[in-house]
């Protein structure tokens, strides 16, 4: 598979409702730039924070599963920062405050995943998202089962791609 297909595959699927409702949300969040100053500013940080780090391990489950091998890792990052058809500037899309910001993130939130095992995913993912300090007890509980969902998921999914590959 070639950086384009992997970087349409990871951002279709954090796109949808489904790994989303599997950390414990009833959908994916969807609220313009507007209506987010009126949101409790943890809350907003939190969904940015779990958007990239979704994009991470499921990039990472590619790289595991032998999809992309490891010198076109730069090629697909470049892709997830600037957009296909650069310059569109698709860090800022995804959250994050710079492009250096964006770089230095996906470059060591995929090494991080991939260099571990699938099955440490859901303790890193709940370390990142600092979980324990989310204010919301029903979100926090959600957040503590769907972390194990997700990462689960996502460890499967090495699986599936590989038979695939």
């Amino acid at each position: 598979m070639q950086p384009r297909e992997v970087m349409a595959t990871v951002l279709s699927t954090v796109l949808r409702d489904e790994p989303w409702r599997d950390l414990g949300f009833p959908k994916r969040p969807r609220y313009g730039e507007w209506l987010q100053r009126f949101r409790p500013r943890w809350r907003v940080d939190l969904e940015k924070a779990i958007l990239k780090e979704m994009i991470a391990v499921l990039t990472a489950a590619h790289l595991v599963a032998g999809v992309i091998a490891r010198p076109q890792l730069p090629n697909l990052l470049q892709l997830y920062i600037d957009g296909p058809e650069a310059p569109t500037d698709l860090w800022r899309t995804l959250g994050y405050s710079s492009r250096v910001e964006a770089q230095r993130h996906l470059e060591s939130s995929v090494q991080l995943y991939a260099d571990s095992s699938p099955d440490e995913w859901p303790k890193s993912l709940m370390q990142r998202l600092e979980i324990a300090n989310v204010p919301d007890r029903k979100l926090l509980a959600n957040l503590l089962v769907g972390v194990v969902q997700f990462g689960t998921n996502a460890h499967h999914m090495v699986s599936v791609l590989q038979r695939h590959s």
